[in-house]
């Protein structure tokens, strides 16, 4: 550009800048500062590396972004950063990247890790304020105090010889040649044969060395002491910019961004309304070709955009806008809610007034007829038609339904419609035509009207769809599920019907079939209030939420019955637009212009997207940034490994977005846990909360909605190592303990089981001895005397009494021994001791069976317990009764000995003997000598039974004298 015409169009910008709408409306614009996630509001540098991320360094530290969310290194998280402070950074080839900080050296990251490289490698100053990587691959490296190049492994300085004994670089930078220059303090300076050489350019091609060198970056000279092809601004330029485009973006020191487009005035741009101050410190373009300007006070980008907005600001009375409508002659008219009525001449609306009558009406809503006349709905005040200048108005008093006009509409007959709040309306030139409930509407509030190819008239009302044919309301069973449906838009495509309905959805009806598509199917609202077709292979519809577009083939496909998702494209705030509050209600409600250009009527404006200005979308790789389990972060490797004793997995993944992030949506999986895919609704992280032991794989999946092949995957592995009590061998220890306790329980019911049978064996034969030891012996002695009494009852009178009168006592006594062993059942010791009651019994019997009776005891007596005296008494009583009985003894023994092993009990007779093996093998059901010997065998002791036809009978027990002794421990000797 020529600079006469440069100098004056940039000084109108620079002194009216409140005029220039800097082609504003080709670029959205964001601001984020600190309390958005960045580290501090003065961005000093900025550069993108190979994974999509952004670089920005502040004074407080290094950012990270995805277009979402900031990650921040700083001396407070990274070991190897010892300056907050980034004052450069640099992408290598490998993806790595190198950072430049204001006193702690330079930084190296890669793959996660930072290294800090300073005097150990030979870099005798902190302070990097430019580096450079050349063609060959080599670190050059400019600091406050020397230059540097690295190589091996090692910096080398380059100053510090007689020529230039001292450098201070701020900027470096290499030419097409290859030729390293250098900005320092001491001006310009160049590489030559491996050493600096200052250069200096005379006359008028004298700059800072600053300058020069930014624009040797740029390409905009050819050497550093050219010319360029256009004069710059008298401002103190900090950073220069020439976009893929060929734009020109000038970041000055105060006096705010100045852009020059490429066969275009240079514009201005200045803070607040544009940029977040006026002070640009660093421009940067990214690979989606937006423009990054780092600011005093905060990170701006500029995205191109399709979207454009004509409001208040722009001319319009008033930013509510309730209509656009494009005319035979291809002129847009916007129609805002107060009333007022514009035509757009170029990017100006101008105000257009109806002539009297109808000047001071509130339009809605505009039509022109196909003779040129034009029609205008208005709000309370019927319809206004406009024919070469002259002005014709109808109300209710001429016939028409309702005063309140939603649409005009004429069908291929030349018949007008007229859409009201309150009925239907047709003009044929003559009169009106109306229709009500009563001849078949299917409700009174009618929003929207077309024409089918078969001619027709489609009335899309607030509780279903009609069909009026031959100017009769006809049944249509494709509308019959439609009665509860708020059709506010129509669009008819050859034989197919779009509806856009007021939260059901968009619909479409094909050959008599409906098919529905909502949110759950990709649309970005289910409140559709205009739909335009784009003839590029789009649907474009707007809501209450924006403007978004979807395929034509996606919705043909599922309405062919392959459901597939649906990439819905939408446009908000984000894109440029003032607000995502649409208009709706009153048609139309958006035009496509002859341009291709769509136009929507919203709360702050008329809304232009242009589909062919659409910016280029890359698709971005999903990236898994980091896995921490109990809020311990984990390495990124190909498995990673998570300690036993982690409650909660998190998993956080991004896709590097930057021109529009929102629109990226993701499907996560953790296979061998979830089922199906999972679509992500909290910012782009994964969580799991106790997870069992076991090895898993994490896939992810980004899709930027609406670019074809826009989707990529990644996955890693995972390996959640079990505690001790959740791996198999624990496991096996733990049924075989409960094996063994199963066993053992067993054993051990079994064992109980059998104690309680031979206690409840041992207890009946205990009271088997009992009875036979006290009654049953008791009446054997008993009968006798009744069997001898009997036969001395004829011979000896006297004897058979004295006989009877024994076996009476005899009977008292047994009596007697009966209460005392069931007292003894129930009481733990006799009354007296057991040795005393055996020496009486022995006695006793002697003089009732005239044998000589002796006892004795021997050795120092020992306290008995009450089962061992018992025992004693019993085995001895049995003892001395079996000898009276059945041997006939002379003499009889009974004898006690006390030892240091217990007590031994010894019944000898000599009486008539018997044999003891054939005794056993015949008792005949005689028990006496087995209870004696299982009696003393339950005491522990010994059971010795002697004896000889005719050579008498000796019994000997042997006792364990143990426990609580006798209570009466009186026994004669």
């Amino acid at each position: 550009m020529p600079a006469r015409r440069f100098w004056p169009r940039l000084a109108f910008a620079l002194l009216l800048p409140a005029l220039a709408r800097p082609e504003a409306v080709e670029y959205s614009h964001r601001v984020w500062r600190t309390d958005d996630g960045l580290p501090q509001d003065r961005v000093q540098a900025i550069t993108q590396t190979p994974d999509g991320y952004l670089w920005i360094g502040t004074s407080e530290g290094l950012a990270r972004f995805d277009g979402v969310r900031f990650a921040v290194f700083d001396r407070s998280n990274t070991a190897a950063i010892a300056d907050n402070s980034i004052l450069s950074l640099q992408v290598a080839r490998d993806g790595s990247l190198w950072v430049g900080t204001e006193g702690g050296g330079l930084l190296h990251y890669e793959k996660g890790v930072f290294r800090a490289f300073g005097q150990k490698e030979g870099l005798t100053n902190g302070f990097v304020r430019a580096i450079h990587l050349d063609r060959a691959g080599t670190l050059w490296a400019g600091t406050d105090h020397g230059f540097f190049r690295y190589a091996s492994g090692r910096f080398t300085r380059l100053d510090g010889t007689p020529e230039i004994p001292f450098v201070s670089v701020y900027s470096i930078v290499e030419d097409r040649g290859g030729k390293m220059w250098l900005a320092s303090a001491a001006g310009l300076l160049a590489v030559e044969g491996g050493s600096l050489r200052k250069i200096t350019c005379d006359g008028a091609r004298a700059r800072s060395s600053g300058l020069t060198v930014a624009m040797l970056r740029e390409g905009l000279l050819a050497d550093a002491c050219g010319a360029p092809d256009f004069a710059l601004p008298e401002a103190r330029i900090s950073s220069l910019h020439r976009d893929t485009s060929g734009n020109l973006w000038i970041g000055t020191t105060g006096e705010g961004l100045i852009s020059v487009p490429a066969g275009r005035a240079a514009m201005a741009h200045r803070a607040p309304s544009f940029l977040p101050d006026n002070t640009i410190l660093v421009l940067f373009e990214d690979r989606q070709h937006n423009i990054w300007a780092g600011a005093q006070d905060g990170l701006l980008r500029l995205s191109r955009t399709a979207v454009t907005t004509i409001a208040a600001a722009q001319g319009l009375s008033d930013d509510n806008v309730s209509t656009t409508y494009e005319d035979r002659e291809g002129r847009l008219w916007i129609v805002t809610f107060s009333g007022q009525v514009y035509r757009l001449k170029g990017t100006t609306p101008e105000r257009y007034s109806l002539p009297p009558p109808a000047r001071d009406l509130r339009i809605r809503t505009v039509f022109e007829a196909r003779n040129g006349d034009f029609w205008f709905g208005a709000s309370g005040a019927g319809l206004v038609r406009l024919s070469h200048g002259k002005v014709a108005r109808y109300t209710k008093k001429e016939g028409l339904r309702s005063d309140s006009v939603r649409q005009i509409f004429e069908d291929s007959r030349g018949a007008f419609w007229i859409a009201t709040s309150s009925g239907l309306s047709r003009w044929d030139g003559a009169g009106f035509t109306n229709y009500y409930l009563e001849e078949g509407l299917s409700y009174p509030s009618v929003r929207c009207l077309a024409e089918s190819p078969e001619g027709d008239v489609l009335v899309g009302t607030d509780a279903g769809l009609n069909r009026i044919r031959d100017g009769h309301i006809v049944n249509d069973p494709a509308f019959a599920s439609l009665r509860q449906e708020k059709i506010w838009s129509l669009l008819v495509d050859g034989k197919d019907l779009w509806l856009g309905t007021r939260g059901g959805g968009l619909i479409l009806i094909r050959r008599g079939k409906l098919t529905r598509f909502t949110t759950r199917e990709g649309l970005v609202s289910n409140s559709i209030y205009q739909i335009l077709d784009d003839r590029r292979g789009r649907l474009w519809m707007s809501s209450p939420t924006g403007v978004f577009s979807v395929r034509r083939d996606e919705l043909n496909a599922t309405a062919a019955g392959k459901p597939a998702p649906l990439h819905a494209v939408a446009y908000g705030t984000p894109d440029g637009m003032p607000t995502s509050q649409m208009y709706g209600g009153i048609q139309p409600a958006g035009c496509r212009r002859s341009s291709g250009e769509l136009w929507f009527p919203s709360v702050l404006g008329a809304v232009m997207v242009d589909p062919g200005r659409q910016p280029e979308r890359r698709p971005a790789p999903v990236l898994i940034e980091s896995v921490s389990a109990g809020d311990v972060s984990l390495p990124i490797s190909k498995e990673v490994v998570i300690p036993s004793g982690r409650s909660r997995l998190q998993i956080d993944f991004t896709a590097c977005d930057l021109i529009a992030p929102q629109r990226v949506s993701f499907l996560y999986r953790l296979e061998g846990f979830d089922e199906s895919w999972t679509r992500a609704t909290r910012p782009r992280s994964a969580f799991y909360s106790n997870l069992p032991p076991g090895h898993y794989r994490f896939r992810v999946v980004a899709d930027a909605g609406g670019v074809p092949g826009a989707s990529s995957e990644a996955s890693i592995a995972i390996y959640w190592k079990p505690a001790f009590y959740q791996t198999v061998w624990f496991y096996a220890l733990l049924g075989a303990l409960v094996i063994c306790c199963a066993w053992g329980g067993m054993w051990i019911y079994a064992r109980q089981t059998k104690a309680r049978y031979s206690l409840l064996l041992s207890e009946r034969t205990r009271l088997a001895r009992e009875m036979h030891d006290t009654v049953i012996q008791g009446c054997v002695g008993v009968s006798t005397l009744l069997d001898a009494a009997a036969r001395y009852q004829r011979s000896n009178l006297a004897e058979a009494s004295s006989l009877l009168a024994q076996a009476r006592m005899h009977l008292k006594a047994t009596l007697e021994e009966a209460r005392q062993a069931v007292w003894d059942l129930r009481h733990s010791s006799p009354d007296q001791s057991s040795i005393h009651h055996l020496f009486d019994l022995a006695r006793k019997l002697g003089n009732d069976h005239g044998a000589n009776v002796s006892t004795e005891i021997e050795g120092e007596r020992l306290p008995l317990d009450p089962a061992t005296g018992r025992a004693l008494l019993l085995v001895g009583r049995e003892a001395l009764r079996n000898s009276v009985a059945h041997a006939n003894p002379a003499k009889i023994s009974v004898r006690v000995s006390f030892g240091n092993a217990g007590v031994q009990m010894e019944v000898r007779d000599d009486g008539h003997g018997f044999d003891v093996e054939r005794a056993s093998r015949e008792s005949n059901g005689h028990f006496g000598i087995i209870g004696m010997r299982e009696r003393v065998e339950q005491l522990g002791g010994a059971f010795s039974l002697r004896s000889q036809p005719g050579a008498g009978t000796i019994v000997t027990v042997a006792l364990p004298a143990q426990g609580a002794p006798d209570q009466n421990s009186t026994i004669p000797r």
